[in-house]
């Protein structure tokens, strides 16, 4: 599962937002050896300090899997740079297919009708995933199935915002006691680029949400 030149994402116990890439290079026993990280963000490389505990995780077969780890050794003075993970099998987890992951998360989102069907408006997310999404609307709607509707995404990615237009389509309306009802929407149409930005977006909190126990 995990080979040499297999990508792996790493964060920091510390800092839950900021995610790093790596690659194998070398599989010792219980020890994964990868080169030095490079942060998503800025594209920098960045040093860990031996001891540092982090979550590894990495894409195969359309799932996501994680794992905690330690830096246990790191040689910044060899040819190709490296650094030592800790790696027990045990503690491999699955979290989810890649493309199913759905996070609770409460986004801005604006929904708009392209044949004037309806009257546009701007709500919440109740969740979000790469296929689709659950909008909080007023009990006093009334929205057909498959009525195509064009969505603009506000996602907080890499501390910045990112707007993500999205073409879908309704799918029901499922009536609750709270305040509000949720319009669940499915993804017809959107570019490869958007539709990463979710899934990053959504994968980066379901990781985050682990580490707080909170999922």
């Amino acid at each position: 599962m995990i080979t040499v030149g297999k990508t792996l994402q790493l964060t920091l116990s510390n800092d839950l937002e900021t995610v790093y890439r790596c690659r194998v290079i070398d599989l010792r026993d219980e020890t994964i050896i990868v080169d030095i990280p490079i942060n998503q963000e800025t594209n920098r490389q960045s040093i860990f300090d031996i001891n540092s505990i982090v979550d590894v995780s990495f894409s195969h077969q359309d799932a996501v899997y994680r794992f905690p780890s330690i830096i246990l050794k790191k040689n910044i003075s060899d040819k190709v740079p490296w650094m030592a993970l800790s790696y027990f099998p045990d503690r491999l987890q699955k979290i989810q297919r890649r493309e199913y992951i759905r996070v609770e998360t409460i986004l801005d989102v604006s929904v708009h009708f392209p044949n004037g069907e309806l009257a546009d408006f701007v709500t919440v997310t109740h969740d979000l995933s790469g296929g689709g999404s659950a909008l909080l609307v007023d009990k006093s709607m009334k929205i057909p199935k498959k009525v195509e509707v064009d969505l603009l995404f506000i996602l907080p990615l890499k501390g910045e915002i990112e707007y993500v237009p999205v073409y879908g389509e309704t799918v029901r309306i499922v009536e609750r006691k709270e305040e509000k009802n949720i319009l669940s929407i499915k993804f017809n149409n959107m570019t490869q680029e958007d539709q990463q930005k979710i899934i990053q977006y959504c994968f980066q909190k379901q990781l985050a949400d682990h580490k707080k126990g909170l999922v």
